[in-house]
């Protein structure tokens, strides 16, 4: 299956959860996170939800995050459609976000962080495979950004949904997670 039949398939996966179904998968996968075991470093790239593909929430692991280390400092991404990059910019205590021209809620911040200084990134996915590969939304920001950050970077997906056999479409750009986790099972790569 390539890439765009895969979006279509779980955008449509997703829209057909219910609210409950919704809250209870995200409850789960904040257990499963927490039996992962992870250190929580100081700078973690996250994301908000884009309400539009009914994302998963990160709010309540970036809560425990939080709890268990509360120098945490979480960054968020920014676009740069002149130079087509992703920035991280820290959420100021205003909280204040505006929406792009994608629907995406960004930062209004001028405290951004370099790539190489970031320690732990929540990939934004709509599927992924068993080797730690991830379909996206298809323009490439994280996996441009993520070639900026150091090699040992904890990269982290969030899946309502199990793990596909393997995607037949990858690109040579393509960076592997470095786990995944579901409401159901840890995915290690």
């Amino acid at each position: 299956m390539d890439k765009a039949a895969i979006r279509k398939l779980y955008k449509e996966k997703r829209a057909r959860l219910s609210d409950s179904d919704f809250e209870k998968l995200t409850d789960l996968l904040l257990i499963q996170f927490q039996e992962l075991g992870l250190s929580i470093p100081n700078a973690i790239l996250s994301y908000l939800p884009y309400s539009k593909f009914n994302e998963i929430d990160l709010s309540l692991i970036e809560r425990f995050c939080s709890w268990r280390n509360p120098d945490c400092t979480f960054y968020y991404p920014t676009i740069s459609e002149a130079s087509n990059t992703m920035m991280a910019a820290a959420s100021t205590e205003s909280g204040f976000f505006l929406e792009n021209r994608y629907g995406i809620l960004e930062p209004q911040s001028d405290l951004t962080i370099l790539p190489k200084n970031i320690d732990m990134v929540f990939v934004p996915l709509l599927s992924f495979d068993e080797k730690g590969y991830r379909v996206g939304y298809g323009k490439g920001y994280y996996d441009r950004f993520l070639a900026n950050c150091r090699e040992d970077i904890v990269k982290v997906g969030f899946s309502f949904f199990e793990a596909q056999a393997e995607l037949i479409e990858k690109n040579d750009f393509d960076i592997p997670l470095s786990y995944c986790v579901t409401p159901f099972e840890n995915y290690q790569f």
